[in-house]
């Protein structure tokens, strides 16, 4: 997931998460309250799920997994350099997609015990959660917890319905949540810890359908920019073909892509300023300076 697409859906799962939320699946005392990169230099494998700084001040590690775990050695090589970056206490919790029942959760290297929380979301009902979920909002009685499971439930068993029907479901259900903001919070969800659960076919059957539901999926998945810049440089490579004139068009069209990243950069810059992510950390996101992301944010302020 490109960079500025992590940061909107981690600034959304730290609301999603907030508020002892996760004690549903007996992860008790975790209060988010910043999201943490996810790169992580000088590991082999650097990239991490998710992480948060919490209200208590250690970092919370989360990773969502759809095969079973061997071994431990890569978690605990993130979370070294997690203790070692952020000079605190980690906690590491490890959700399994419900085809995982068991897996380690701890590793012993001699000089160190390690230690992780697995939560096997295959032991969980997945028809029952709906059904609550969908009881919830007829009464009006929308809580955290039903965002977390509905966010979730993919992810967990199924007897009553197939998995077509528990797609449809979620959707339905993501469609009557009432308010905009709590649609965008379940839609960050999904897309943050459902789409590598699904095919790819249901999983662009509902990026689909969250996009006519959600502005902020909308903003994630701007196809039609993409399809459209695509097409373009296609047709002008044709055109240089035809014309004979191959080497001045690939010239002409490297200009004219770096000027069109140069504006989508900028665009992209625009809506993480509006979501309140602080002027540095766009900048170094995104490979701008400091200086055009703070001409943005004047722009914005007046």
């Amino acid at each position: 997931m490109p960079h500025q697409q992590n940061d909107i859906i981690m600034k959304k799962l730290t609301e999603t998460f907030s508020h002892d939320a996760l004690h549903i699946f007996g992860i008790e005392g975790v209060e988010l309250s910043e999201a943490l990169p996810t790169e992580l230099s000088a590991v082999e494998s650097r990239r991490i799920d998710m992480a948060w700084r919490t209200a208590a001040g250690e970092v919370f590690h989360l990773e969502f997994q759809t095969k079973r775990e061997s071994t431990l050695h890569r978690f605990l090589a993130y979370d070294v350099k997690l203790a070692w970056q952020y000079k605190t206490t980690v906690r590491t919790v490890v959700l399994y997609h419900q085809g995982v029942l068991h897996a380690p959760v701890a590793l012993d290297i001699g000089t160190a015990q390690y230690h992780v929380e697995n939560v096997y979301l295959g032991n969980f009902d997945g028809d029952g959660v709906l059904d609550s979920v969908e009881q919830d909002i007829a009464c009006g009685q929308w809580t955290p917890n039903d965002r977390v499971q509905l966010s979730l439930a993919l992810n967990m068993r199924f007897s009553r319905r197939t998995k077509e029907q528990a797609i449809d479901k979620v959707l339905a259900l993501v469609e009557r949540i009432p308010e905009p903001e709590e649609r965008d919070l379940v839609c960050a969800a999904l897309i943050g810890l459902t789409e590598r659960a699904l095919s790819e076919s249901e999983w662009l059957r509902m990026k689909k359908e969250m996009m006519k539901m959600s502005e902020m999926a909308q903003e994630i998945y701007d196809d039609g920019r993409r399809e459209g810049l695509q097409e373009g440089h296609q047709v002008g490579l044709q055109e240089g073909r035809q014309a004979g004139l191959q080497e001045g068009r690939q010239a002409g069209l490297q200009e004219g892509r770096q000027e069109g990243r140069q504006q989508e950069k900028l665009d992209i810059a625009r809506r993480l300023l509006r979501d309140g992510l602080a002027v540095d950390y766009v900048a170094k996101c995104l490979q701008l300076s400091v200086d055009e992301i703070n001409a943005l944010k004047q722009q914005l302020d007046k």
